[in-house]
């Protein structure tokens, strides 16, 4: 759970009145008391008014759809988390300078960021690993039941004690100092994205450098967000597979 304290502080916190949430297609986003919900393609406002608002805010994606963060953006809330923003003004209390700003009319905004799950023509999608990419380390489109998924915690491709899961973040595929790891932003050697029809998707990495990093945004941001030392590997491993 994520909490922030809506403080003064530039326009990274909260120091208006207003939220703004705004909701692209692919889901909702629904308040944990259940007084507020915002739809796909909708701009609700939540008003600020006193040292009493306390809420958690949830991105629910739908069908098809992926929750990747809450959007980075100016006065933007929560910007580049993975889990529900928590938003609460009980430090305003005996802050007169605090207080001023709950009769303001400033606006902040919460947005959540939802990717398509990718599908194609040619089967699932498959990740091969080692300096010549044929070392197989899982299904990444897999459901989480199937034995190969890199969702599958039971297996070796998806647990994280497994010698070569990605999610193992001692093995080779799975810490950040390894050149065969997703994980390493400076990898030579990262793992391989084909389909089962030996189309090549590009290379699951952190390393943006990398001409041929894929295209795929949602495994950009695994890749990206695996390799935040705020986040643990298991915090991601969740957060993709569910």
């Amino acid at each position: 759970m994520i909490r922030l304290m809506i403080l003064l502080l530039a326009a990274f916190a909260l120091s208006g009145c207003k939220i703004e949430i705004v909701v692209p297609n692919g889901g909702n986003v629904v308040s944990a008391s259940g007084a507020y919900g915002c739809a796909q393609g909708e701009r609700c406002i939540v008003e600020v008014s006193d040292i009493f608002f306390d809420e958690t805010f949830i991105a629910e994606p739908r069908a098809g759809y992926r929750f990747a963060g809450w959007k980075k953006r100016d006065r933007g809330l929560c910007g580049g988390r993975l889990g529900d923003c928590e938003l609460e003004t009980s430090a305003f209390e005996g802050n007169p300078v605090l207080m001023m700003f709950l009769e303001a009319d400033e606006v902040f905004y919460l947005e959540p960021v939802f990717e398509v799950i990718p599908v194609n023509s040619n089967g699932h999608l498959l990740l091969y690993g080692g300096v010549t990419s044929d070392y197989y380390l899982g299904c990444i489109t897999c459901t989480r039941l199937d034995p190969e998924s890199i969702c599958n915690s039971n297996s070796i491709f998806g647990s994280p004690r497994a010698v070569d899961s990605i999610w193992n973040r001692f093995g080779d595929f799975g810490s950040t100092s390894s050149e065969l790891s997703p994980w390493n932003r400076f990898a030579s050697y990262p793992p391989a994205i084909f389909d089962q029809a030996g189309l090549f998707y590009g290379y699951l990495t952190a390393n943006t450098a990398d001409p041929q990093r894929t295209r795929l945004v949602l495994l950009q941001d695994l890749a990206d967000y695996a390799a935040d030392g705020r986040y643990t590997l298991q915090a991601v491993q969740d957060w993709f597979c569910n």
